[in-house]
């Protein structure tokens, strides 16, 4: 499991593949198994696929301090410089996206292009996902029926996530749970080991505060990005607001969207894998996604080599 050690903290990160450099970056509440399945094996067929554990997420090492988007972005430019990774596509989602942005800012001569996967930003926009409690109700239920607990004390940043495996088809949740995607990642209990952790995090840390940390990224200094910029969108996202900022404010963005919410890498990933390696240049319309079955035979037959 390999590791590397920046100030006395270790982080933990996989590769996988050859080729040109992918970089994946997830957000809050997550880990390399968000990436690890189809995607990332669809991926290294043509590039080599490089993931980490944010500091505080997965199997990385958890500090007082440093969770601000520019700190992390410090923390994914030493792996790369560890690793020797040069003209580097970073795919990042969600708080991941404004990592990836950060880290352009920080290297403009090592990444050579992102891709933003429905990215948050909170210097475009706060966080304001509330969970709707007249519709938990009945999404317990549904969470009920797909074999998974929807009562407890639910951190809000995984109500999120529940809300939309709820609506997903059953077939997507019966792959997760066999670990075809999303391995290691999905939170099925309320109080499995990565709520715990994550609780901890919040609790003993300054994360939470960092995370809203807004002086780097601010429409001034997006303006002076000249990296090219995927900007790619689920339609039910709650993060429009980020989107529209982010296409006002960098001079080198292309706009997709795709059917699905906030977390359609994990639960579609075949809509984010193909726009990767065909990206449009200019706006496009929605997607039509590859069925789940299909994406799970392809990941068998990478297994199999």
């Amino acid at each position: 499991m390999p590791r590397i050690e920046i100030d006395g903290t270790k982080l933990h990160y996989q590769q996988i593949g050859s080729g040109s450099n992918l970089l994946l970056v997830h957000g809050l509440f997550s880990s390399i198994g968000f990436w690890w399945g189809p995607l990332a094996f669809t991926l290294a067929k043509n590039h080599r696929v490089t993931a980490l554990d944010l500091r505080g997420h997965g199997l990385s090492g958890m500090t007082q301090r440093g969770y601000s988007a520019n700190d992390l972005a410090k923390d994914i430019l030493a792996l790369a410089d560890h690793l020797g990774l040069r003209d580097i596509h970073v795919v990042g989602h969600s708080y991941g996206g404004a990592i990836a942005l950060a880290a352009a800012l920080q290297a403009r001569d090592k990444i050579i292009r992102i891709t933003l996967a429905d990215a948050w930003v909170p210097a475009l926009q706060a966080q304001t996902y509330t969970p709707n409690l007249r519709k938990w109700s009945a999404l317990k239920e549904k969470l009920k029926l797909k074999g998974l607990q929807g009562e407890g004390d639910w951190p809000m940043v995984a109500m999120a996530f529940l809300e939309e495996i709820a609506e997903a088809p059953d077939d997507t949740l019966a792959n997760m749970q066999r670990g075809q995607y999303g391995r290691g990642w999905m939170p099925t209990k309320h109080n499995s080991n990565a709520i715990r952790r994550w609780r901890r995090l919040m609790a003993t840390t300054h994360a939470w505060k960092e995370f809203y940390a807004t002086s780097v990224l601010t429409s001034a200094a997006l303006r002076k990005l000249e990296t090219p910029v995927h900007i790619i969108y689920g339609k039910k996202s709650g993060y429009h607001q980020t989107r529209d900022a982010l296409l006002k404010h960098l001079p080198n963005a292309t706009n997709h969207e795709v059917s699905g919410g906030h977390y359609f890498p994990l639960l579609q990933p075949r809509g984010l894998t193909d726009l990767i390696a065909n990206p449009p240049k200019t706006a496009a319309p929605s997607v039509q996604f590859h069925s789940r079955r299909e994406l799970v035979d392809q990941s068998m037959e990478y297994d199999r080599g």
